[in-house]
Order: structure tokens, then sequence, then C-alpha cells
């Protein structure tokens, strides 16, 4: 899927002859003997002996069909000759020239523009964003684009951003094509790859995108597409190919229909679901709402039975113009993984989220949101709740799938998680007032036993986890051992109880 156009590396610049009207005239010319079909920029200009340009020519946006090169100005090849024109230099003709390949067309008839080089103008113009790779390696993204679809990244006012090491070359690219409006035809692992990518810049558009082609795939629901759509916030992934219709049964006292909501393929879920019939005149009838139903795989949730030569009566008010309004309303409450873990669903407002007060809002970036239980917040955390507080800020520094990973957690279920995320949740559950989250994750942590590093004991001071600390300095075996370990800390900051335990391990050593 990259483009590393061959006609980038092995193009070739040399003189043509031809003869017009008994004139022999000569001009520059780049070739490639095969190339695809690309769109190019180009510059040539002959250097004069003193250094005075002649035969100057630029050319912009040129198309080159497969085998075609391009070229300058035509010239005399005796008027170059003579010397008296000042053309030569020592006998030689000095050629300025530039080439730059913007886009390439593949075999599959997809243009794909080419990140690997330079703007043409780019010493002149503000018009590139670097994107520095391994190895000291770059990608070259047009900057305009690029601010326009992420405010993580136009926020900073930056022209360059750092691709961490777990985004190879290959998906980096992928998802600069996607994002420079370029539909490429994609599996859905290169789906989910290039949503990572894009969520991790800000790339909301591209996120979208891919979301939306792997509900087009239909793709049978798992727990590393969850965890996928949990990460990069894809909430219609999650929820989405839904349907609702009309389902008839017939039964000995007649023919009976009732709307219907299912999805063709689903984990077990926990829903909220409502159903109602409006009537012509705006009233309600056979109205059904239920909480907290467990569906199965393939299952799907059903309002009241109607009798259908009832509702066909138009004397009945039923139809309005011949159609059958109905209002209804759905959401899942938690998933259940294949690993047998539920989760519960953070991207949707709760169901009567207008008439109770039982939602507390969590602000990401780029306008975003997550919906915990707010008498959950309020019994775990002290600093985030108050009178009359229905939502918080959440820092740049915390992800999306980390918070969601915090509030799980907060929430009771019980994931299985590395040490590295067991050590993110801690912290942003400190930061949030979480203290049973983080005595969670603390005691996580210690069973894990984890050889004792500054990062570790760090992390414990700052989340008060005495425990962990206190695990930490048992591994902590000579008195140079633990000098070394605590000149690289901030005692000053410790608390008491954290003093104590230091203390103590300076006295048993």
């Amino acid at each position: 899927m990259s483009m590393v156009s061959e006609f980038c590396l092995c193009r070739y610049i040399g003189f043509r002859l031809t003869i017009e009207n008994d004139r022999t005239l000569v001009f520059p010319f780049i070739s490639h003997q095969n190339h695809p079909n690309i769109q190019v920029r180009a510059y040539f200009n002959i250097l004069k002996k003193y250094g005075s340009p002649a035969f100057e020519r630029e050319f912009g946006h040129e198309y080159l069909d497969l085998n075609e090169g391009c070229m300058g100005y035509y010239m005399n090849l005796s008027k170059v000759l003579d010397e008296k024109n000042g053309y030569l230099n020592d006998g030689a003709l000095t050629v300025e020239y530039g080439f730059q390949v913007e886009s390439e067309q593949g075999k599959d008839g997809i243009w794909m523009f080419n990140f690997f080089d330079l703007f043409y103008n780019w010493q002149s113009q503000d018009n590139m964003f670097w994107f520095a790779i391994e190895h000291g390696n770059h990608l070259f993204g047009h900057r305009q684009i690029v601010i326009l679809h992420s405010k993580k990244i136009s926020n900073s006012k930056k022209t360059r951003a750092l691709a961490p090491k777990s985004i190879t070359i290959a998906r980096l690219i992928m998802c600069l094509q996607v994002t420079h409006g370029v539909r490429l035809q994609m599996t859905d692992i290169d789906y989910g790859n290039v949503a990572r990518i894009a969520s991790y810049f800000g790339f909301s558009n591209t996120a979208r995108y891919c979301e939306r082609q792997l509900i087009e795939m239909e793709l049978t629901s798992n727990t590393e597409h969850v965890g996928m759509a949990l990460k990069c916030n894809m909430r219609f992934y999650l929820v989405n190919y839904w349907y609702i219709k009309f389902r008839i049964s017939i039964e000995d006292d007649g023919t009976w229909v009732y709307p219907f909501i299912f999805h063709d393929n689903h984990l077990e879920i926990q829903v909220r679901g409502y159903f109602n019939i409006i009537k012509k005149d705006g009233s309600c009838s056979f109205e059904s709402d239920f909480g907290h139903l467990h569906l199965e795989s393939d299952e799907g949730c059903s309002g009241e039975y109607m009798d259908i030569e009832e509702l066909l009566d138009e004397e009945n008010g039923y139809l309005d113009n011949g159609a059958l309004t109905v209002e209804y309303g759905f959401q899942v409450d938690a998933e259940q993984g294949k690993d047998g873990i539920w989760m519960l669903n953070f991207f949707d407002l709760f169901f009567d989220w207008q008439s109770q007060d039982n939602t507390f809002c969590f602000t990401i970036e780029h306008g975003n949101h997550l919906f915990g239980h707010k008498q959950i917040i309020i019994l775990h955390s002290k600093k985030v709740t108050g009178p009359n507080k229905t939502g918080v800020r959440v820092p740049k520094s915390i992800t999306n799938a980390q918070l969601i990973m915090c509030l799980q957690i907060t929430h009771g279920v019980r994931l299985q998680l590395t040490d590295k995320d067991y050590r993110n949740v801690a912290r942003i559950a400190f930061h949030f007032g979480f203290s049973n989250t983080v005595r969670y994750c603390e005691r996580q942590l210690i069973e894990m036993e984890l050889t004792s590093n500054t990062e570790h004991v760090g992390m414990a001071l700052k989340c008060n986890m005495r425990c962990h600390l206190v695990h930490q300095l048992k591994q902590i075996k000579t008195k140079k051992e633990l000098i070394n370990f605590l000149s690289r800390l901030n005692l000053e900051n410790m608390s008491s109880e954290s003093m104590k335990s230091i203390a103590a391990k300076i006295f048993s050593l």
C-alpha cells in the first residue's frame, strides 16, 4: 500500500533534438522508460555563463500518461552553441531543474498522493506538515488539510509531529491517504489500524470514515473489534446496524402485528427500549417501556401485539394518510465480550437523562463526551462532585481508551489489564478522586509482583499507594540501592505515610 514511485527514484534528464523548418532545436527532457500515470510539477532553467536565467519554464499539476515525460523550452542549437551568446561556460551548458511527483495512479485506478518528497515550493510557502518517523525519515502532508482535520494539531500551532514507533510507515501512509481524501480499498484490519492512527493524531473524519466502512463490512462482532471501537470512540460501530420493522404473527384469534428491533449478529447485551404508536390526533397507544432487558446473541426486543384489522381501520385513527407512526427508543446499557466480561456503554446519554438527574458527563477533546452514572461517581469521589455539579472536563493527557478503562473499573467492571494499564488507570483515578479504583489497581499491581523501579515507586508515591510502595521497597536489599533509588525521587512532596515507610526501610537495612 505504500507509494514509493519508481519514477521518483529512477528518472533521467537529458537533451533531445528535433528538426523543424531546417532548424535544429534542442530541449531538456525528464523521462523514465516505464512509469504509471502520474501528476507532476517541474521546472527548467538554462543558467548562462554569468548566472542569469534563460529559457526558464515552470509548470505544475501536469498529467503524464504511461511513458510520457516533461520538457523545457525548445532552443535553437546554433544559438546555444555560439559562445558569444553566453550560454556555454567552458563548453558546457548548465541546466537548473526541479521535479516532483505529486500523485500516482495505481493499477486499480486509484490516485494516491506522494508523501515522501518535500513540496515543490516548501521553502517559500507555509504549506507543508512534517511527520517524523523512525531512523530520521519523514513523510510530508498538506498543512492546510492536516489542520482542517485535526484540532489536536491545529491548536498546537506546530508544523510537525512525531509518529510513535508502534505506527509503521505503511499504516501511516494509508491514514494520510484517507485523510487527504483518497478512498482506498482496504481490509477490515487495515481500516482498524488506520482508525487507531487517525484517533491518535485527532483526524476525527478519517476515524468516522473507517467506522462507516467497518459497519458496511458487517463483520462478526468480537472483543478485539469492540476494544478498537472503544479506543477510537466509534460509538456508531458499537451500536449500529440495529433495525426496526413490523413482524406479523398469525394466531387462532386473528393476525397480530408488533414492532421489533433487532440486529443480524450481536454479542450478548443488556438494553433498554421503548415503543409507542402515535395516533392521528397525537395521542399515544400500545405504549411499552422496558429496561435492563438481557438479549442473547441474535435476539431482539418487541413492542405490544396489535390486532392488524384494528390498525387498518381508519375510523380507529391509527393511520395518518395511510401511514402508521411509531415512536421508539433504544439503548445498549452493556455488552458481554467473548472473555465473558460485561462492559458498560459510556458513549450514549442515559435513556431517561432528561427527566432524571442520573448522568455525570466527562467532556473530552473535540467536543466529545462520555457519560457515567452520577450516583456511582458521587459515591466514589468527593473531588469531582458538588451540590449542582453534573460534569467535569478531562485533561488532554488522558486518552479515551484510558478513561474508559478507569470508568469501567469505577463502575464495578473487573477488567483483565496489563501492569501498564493498571498504572494508567490508577493515575486517572487519583486525578478524579476515585480512591477505591486506586486501591483496586494497587492490589492488582502487588499481585503481579513486578520488579521494583523508579517509575513504579514514583507512581506509588504520586497516587498515595502506600501498600504498593511498601511492596516495592521490600525488593531493595542494600543501603546503596536504596540511596541510589531515593536520589531519583521527589522526597519533598511525599506524604507523611510514605516517609514513614521509607524511614522504616532505612532502619531495616
